[in-house]
């Protein structure tokens, strides 16, 4: 991260390296989550309608919201936002 003379102190460069870090390693995984569930419901091998879909999706969508957040991309963070809402709501809806 770089110094902005707007910001009140410089930033702990070890402290925002793990954050960035973790970010990065959460955004795998939400970017595998989200690849492995197109990959199951595209082959038939899981329905859209799944536990194991909507999951997969909103385990995808939280960590490439928290990666989207952490790299202040607010676009991909609303995207992926809305994307977890999709998935807890059909989540519920399956339960009933």
């Amino acid at each position: 991260m770089r110094y902005h003379p707007l910001h009140h102190h410089k930033p702990d460069s070890s402290r925002d390296n793990r954050r960035l870090l973790i970010g990065d390693v959460l955004g795998w995984i939400g970017a595998l989550s989200l690849v492995s569930a197109y990959i199951l419901v595209s082959s038939d091998v899981v329905s859209a309608q799944s536990y194991l879909y909507q999951t997969l999706n909103i385990i995808g969508g939280s960590g490439l919201l928290v990666l989207a957040l952490i790299r202040k991309a607010y676009p991909s963070a609303a995207t992926n936002t809305m994307w977890v809402v999709v998935g807890v709501i059909a989540i519920v809806a399956l339960s009933h």
